[in-house]
């Protein structure tokens, strides 16, 4: 009746707020930041709820939550005031189980979850291991040798707060078998806190870091998705048109009512806030209509008040109905409870075989007769399959060679057969060799100490790192604050060579696991003034939520050192996960994205290097292994590019793009490829 108008409920008439109560039979309510934060109230809901049944009225619990079973959750909202029976509670946690044992799961479940997930399985019979902490205790590159369980089927994410580097690394390298399911409980990106000084993950978060390491997209149970969707319908039997979906996120609560076509109530005592509903009223995108309220109201408790004027309106023989006290605007958006009650419950093939493999002509790949002809064409030409002239005049359309290095000059601590003697004999015929890399656990001297450890020739200027550009970031804006870090030493030691004090490098608390306790121990440094995220092989829950809670701050800077997904290895099995893991978790949670990535592809790289080195973009190759940061990069500096298939992105996938009708696929199509950099030796001797 009010369809996504985002109705004030304070504000109707009585006989209009007679007629909304009457227009539904069932209630379908989500719990944290509805009806409670942590194990306190919020208050008035209990006695909403419980009058929803007085008016006869069926009322379902539908929480994302999954920390506990389904049992807890009836324990809890009895303790708290309200009525509950088991079978009235949803949640993910059972949902998840019921979901596996209805295909006939029979194999073991991975998950990076809760005790609740992991008692719900161990209701259906699936057997599960991953709970509990699993932190860092080697070092890389022994950890390529840690052990996976031959009997995972499937990868469950939910919310845990012993989330760590090593538990997205094992969850990553499971997935890396496509018959391994991967599902998360569901994707909220934080909790509903009523402090604004802190943000704790949610599940959402953590399932968009694994995805983005894996490459895969999940199955999501919970709201807003198909299955939580099916399994209301199915076990509830509602009439959508007489239903009421009440909420306090647009983008789950309130969009899983609109997909099932129920009435939709936003309470404004968790995650949405007023401001963020009254833009997408204003919004043009299809999409963010979809997330519009029908009504809305600060919290649930006040509707009751409402229907209580109501009735005593009704007794009353007077055609004037009692005055209602229209709520200012402050009034709306300040929703902390009378007993100021706290924050909700948290509740690749080996490269020897790459190289034999991948060393082949490309259906439908052009006859060259002159190689210009294709030039930064993105025709993916095996540069091998060329006649030697040709192969040689392609080396003389440049004067500049830029390259990346992990996955094309070395690779899990050892140098790529063949790299350094074709970058060196480059070298020799008069090429400018630049070494372009993301990594940023080292200093630049350290990449150049260690570039010459494996042959290859170079001095400092030519090594441009993510963590020397941070660092000369910050230097050049006279940043004079400290720096919160996920990261590695190289990172902090670049920043300390500019006087710059960095905090947050090395071991986070991951031994807890208990978010009541992060909550209590989390102490804002005030002379934080950025948040840079790096590689950091102590990646856990608990830098997550320090990174997000000091993003809340607008004038925080947020900056990245590059997004690369996962680090090239020789281990097919086994997947490392990269910044870009890192930095989309902190970016899920804040809703924020970085205000300057330094790796490649970024336009901060690019004109950084035009601006320092100053070469002609047309007279220039980059090399790498990964499409969409070392490719891409080329080809929006105007370069030519060269995919060598010894690292991260491969032949099919190239294949893929190539064929693909979307321009930003295509934008990741290189120029010409070979298996490996060493392979182009004997043309390099002939030059």
């Amino acid at each position: 009746m009010y369809h996504s108008t985002a109705t004030n409920l304070s504000v109707l008439k009585s006989n209009e707020l007679k007629t909304f109560l009457d227009s539904f039979d069932t209630v379908l309510t989500d719990c944290d930041g509805v009806l409670w934060r942590l194990d306190k109230v919020i208050s008035g809901s209990p006695q909403t709820l419980n009058k929803f049944r007085d008016l006869g009225k069926r009322v379902f619990y539908i929480t994302n939550n999954n920390i506990k079973p389904r049992e807890y959750y009836v324990e809890k909202a009895r303790k708290l005031g309200f009525l509950a029976e088991e079978d009235e509670i949803l949640s993910t946690a059972y949902l998840t189980a019921e979901y596996l044992k209805g295909i006939g799961f029979n194999k073991t479940a991975y998950v990076v979850g809760s005790e609740g997930l992991a008692m719900e399985l161990d209701r259906v019979g699936i057997k599960n291991v991953g709970i509990g902490p699993d932190e860092l205790k080697t070092t890389y590159p022994n950890i390529l040798d840690i052990k996976l369980d031959k009997d995972i089927g499937a990868v469950i994410v939910g919310f845990d707060p012993y989330f760590s580097f090593m538990k997205m690394l094992r969850a990553a390298s499971y997935l890396k078998d496509p018959d391994c399911l991967f599902i998360g409980t569901n994707s909220d990106e934080r909790f509903p806190l009523e402090s604004t000084n802190i943000v704790i993950p949610g599940s959402g978060s953590l399932v968009m870091a694994i995805q983005t390491c894996s490459g895969r997209k999940p199955t999501i149970i919970g709201k807003p998705h198909e299955y939580v969707r099916k399994a209301i319908m199915e076990k509830y039997q509602v009439n959508p048109e007489r239903t009421l979906m009440i909420g306090d996120r647009c983008n789950t609560d309130i969009l899983l009512g609109t997909k099932c076509g129920f009435q939709t109530l936003l309470v404004l005592s968790g995650c949405t806030t007023y401001e963020e509903m009254m833009n997408l009223t204003k919004s043009q995108n299809e999409k963010d209509k979809q997330l519009i309220p029908d009504v809305y109201i600060a919290k649930l408790g006040d509707l009751l008040a409402l229907m209580e004027l109501m009735e005593y309106n009704a007794t009353i023989k007077c055609c004037c109905p009692k005055p209602i006290k229209i709520p200012k605007e402050e009034e709306i958006l300040n929703v902390e409870d009378n007993n100021g009650q706290t924050n909700d419950e948290l509740g690749t093939e080996a490269i020897e075989n790459q190289q034999c493999s991948c060393n082949r002509d490309i259906p439908g790949t052009p006859t060259i007769t002159d190689i210009e002809m294709y030039f930064r064409k993105g025709n993916l030409t095996n540069l091998l399959s060329l006649d030697k002239d040709v192969v040689s005049k392609f080396f003389t359309l440049f004067d500049t060679i830029l390259t990346d290095c992990d996955g094309v000059l070395w690779s899990s601590g050892k140098a790529l057969p063949g790299s350094a003697a074709v970058l060196n004999g480059l070298r020799k015929k008069g090429k400018q060799i630049y070494f372009l890399t993301n990594n940023s656990t080292k200093t630049r001297g350290e990449f150049e100490e260690s570039a010459n450890k494996y042959g290859f020739q170079g001095n400092g200027n030519e090594f441009v790192s993510t963590a020397y550009l941070a660092a000369d970031y910050l230097h050049s804006i006279n940043f004079n604050k400290k720096v919160y870090s996920i990261g590695s030493k190289g990172l902090q030691n670049e920043l300390k060579a500019r006087n710059i004090e960095c905090i947050g490098v090395g071991p986070g608390d991951v031994s807890s696991g208990n978010v009541e306790q992060y909550i209590s121990d989390f102490k804002r440094d005030p002379d934080v003034g950025a948040v840079l995220v790096g590689f950091d092989p102590y990646f856990s829950f608990d830098k997550v939520l320090h990174a997000a809670s000091y993003l809340i701050d607008p004038n925080i800077l947020f900056l990245a050192t590059n997004t690369d997904e996962r680090f090239p290895t020789t281990k097919p099995d086994i997947a490392i996960p990269g910044t870009g893991v890192m930095v989309k978790a902190v970016e899920t949670c804040t809703g924020r994205k970085p205000d300057i990535i330094f790796g490649k592809p970024s336009e901060y790289v690019c004109k950084y290097i035009q601006k320092q080195h100053r070469f002609d973009p047309k007279r220039a190759l980059m090399i790498g292994d990964r499409a969409n940061t070392d490719i891409l990069f080329g080809k929006q500096c105007g370069m030519a590019t060269l995919l060598v298939l010894s690292g991260i992105t491969t032949l099919d996938e190239s294949l893929k793009w190539r064929s693909s009708n979307d321009k930003e696929e295509k934008e990741l199509v290189a120029d010409f490829y070979v298996p490996t950099l060493g392979a182009l030796l004997p043309h390099v001797e002939e030059l």
